[in-house]
């Protein structure tokens, strides 16, 4: 299953504005959060097949429970499965009943004497108690009202107080249908119970918003009214700073925790529990955030390496420049020969201070015991752990007893937990078997990549001794 941070933005807010959540801006909202869920899953636009899977699926059941209940305020007498008027409804335990649509109740109600809780309208709109049987609205006009104050006792005298105070017992924007009917017309009014109930002292106020109605009712008009409380609220896809509170959502709910990336649910029994994709999530979060830190490092490190070896190889040629003047002075001054020997040291030293000065970066310098003989090849030795090589760099091998006895190569493989180093030698120096390395960056230029620039190497190097050879040779003649 294949699905982006975008789609299941755009599917999750049209969810909720099918249940009848409000939003300033869709648009941006959708924006905004798939822009959260990316940067939760590190910068990556697709979700994880499993974490797709069951957002998918809790968005089915919410889009699911959403129809169902449009088909029951839409629905007609002589509509549903069974053409009866009854419609499919699902309880918060998963259970199917059916259930009669709002027509159908309207329907039964206008037939004689409406069933319901029995008061006596009151004309008045001000903000008081409409006295015992009394209901009343704060507006004239039925439609422009926005509460009904309802005396806590009904004509007859039975005391409804706890039932008025149940309006408001589900929560969310809307808490349920109050239906007034008169008993003498067909004058009806359907509010939608949009708020807390307040209690006003003897009297209760709703809060509630036009929904439908025939007409008005008279002063001293007998009502029947009747409260049709909200269904349990579907699935919900939560998300916040922190654990999910305990009081937070309703059995079946999704939490995912923006902070730690943790992922609680479904809800049940009132219970989060542990969350079931954090472990996962997490740790790839973390191994990405690790690989890219460990990679920055290795090309800080890396160019300081290849500028310390630049000037290596230019005080190398200046040193090789300085040589060959030495040795055109030697055969006419021992001095000048003299001054030349001192220049040449003058350059190793530079040289040496400048390969200290590349085996001086923590995270790409090392040491082995490994035993090795000096040869071209693979060879595989074990440095310290946590260094931050990486397949592809040059390096050198070094005698830590005799540096002038090394291997220079590719790195093959890397392993920095069990500290394994594989390096493909393409140039050596010297010969040997040593049990004690330095391992460090080099230049990549440095080392010879092909069976060409190894033999061009070797050569190299055979001119350079009988250089060496002659220089010594025309030193002993000045003497």
């Amino acid at each position: 299953m294949s699905l982006t941070t975008t789609q299941f933005a755009n599917d999750y807010v049209n969810a909720l504005v099918a249940q009848g959540v409000t939003l300033s801006n869709a648009t941006a909202f959708k924006t905004t959060f798939a822009n959260q869920l990316t940067a939760w899953l590190g910068g990556e636009d697709a979700i994880p097949a499993d974490l797709a899977y069951r957002l998918t699926e809790a968005l089915a059941r919410i889009n699911a429970e959403t129809a169902s209940r449009l088909d029951w305020l839409t629905g007609t007498t002589t509509g549903g499965p069974n053409s009866d008027g009854y419609y499919a409804a699902t309880a918060p335990d998963g259970s199917i009943f059916l259930f009669p649509c709002l027509a159908k109740i309207l329907a039964a109600t206008a037939k004689g004497d409406p069933a319901g809780v029995a008061f006596t309208f009151v004309t008045g709109v001000t903000d008081a108690d409409p006295g015992a049987g009394g209901l009343k609205l704060n507006n004239a006009t039925p439609a422009s009202a926005t509460q009904v104050f309802i005396d806590n006792i009904a004509i007859g005298g039975a005391g409804v107080t706890t039932w008025l105070d149940s309006f408001d017992d589900v929560p969310g924007a809307y808490r349920g249908l109050l239906q007034i009917r008169s008993a003498t017309t067909e004058a009806f009014l359907i509010l939608m119970v949009n708020g807390s109930v307040v209690d006003g002292s003897g009297y209760r106020k709703v809060p509630v918003s036009w929904l439908s109605g025939t007409g008005g009712f008279g002063a001293g008009e007998r009502l029947a009214v009747n409260f049709i409380a909200r269904g349990a609220p579907g699935v919900s896809i939560l998300s916040g700073s922190g654990a999910p509170a305990a009081g937070l959502g309703f059995d079946g709910d999704i939490y995912l925790n923006l902070a730690t990336g943790d992922f609680y649910g479904p809800k049940a029994g009132g219970a989060w529990g542990s969350p079931v994709l954090a472990t996962g999530l997490n740790a790839l979060v973390s191994a990405a955030a690790t690989s890219a830190t460990n990679a920055a490092s290795s090309a800080t490190a890396a160019a300081g390496s290849a500028t310390a070896a630049g000037t290596s190889a230019t005080n190398a040629a200046t040193s090789a420049t300085n040589a060959g003047a030495s040795a055109t002075a030697a055969a006419s001054s021992a001095s000048a020969a003299s001054t030349s020997a001192t220049n040449a040291a003058g350059s190793a030293s530079a040289a040496a201070a400048s390969a200290t000065s590349a085996l001086g970066a923590p995270g790409t310098n090392a040491t082995s015991t490994t035993s090795l003989t000096v040869g071209t090849g693979s060879r595989t030795l074990t440095i310290q752990t946590g260094k931050a090589f990486s397949v592809g760099q040059a390096v050198v091998i070094a005698s830590t007893a005799s540096p002038l006895n090394q291997m220079s190569g590719l790195i093959t493989a890397h392993n920095s937990t069990t500290g394994a180093l594989t390096v493909n030698v393409l140039a050596i120096n010297g010969s040997g078997t040593f049990a004690a390395w330095t391992v460090s960056l080099t230049a990549l230029a440095a080392v010879a990549l092909t069976t060409a620039s190894i033999t061009d190497y070797a050569s190299d190097q055979t001119a350079r001794q009988a250089a060496d050879q002659e220089f010594a040779v025309a030193i002993a003649l000045c003497f």
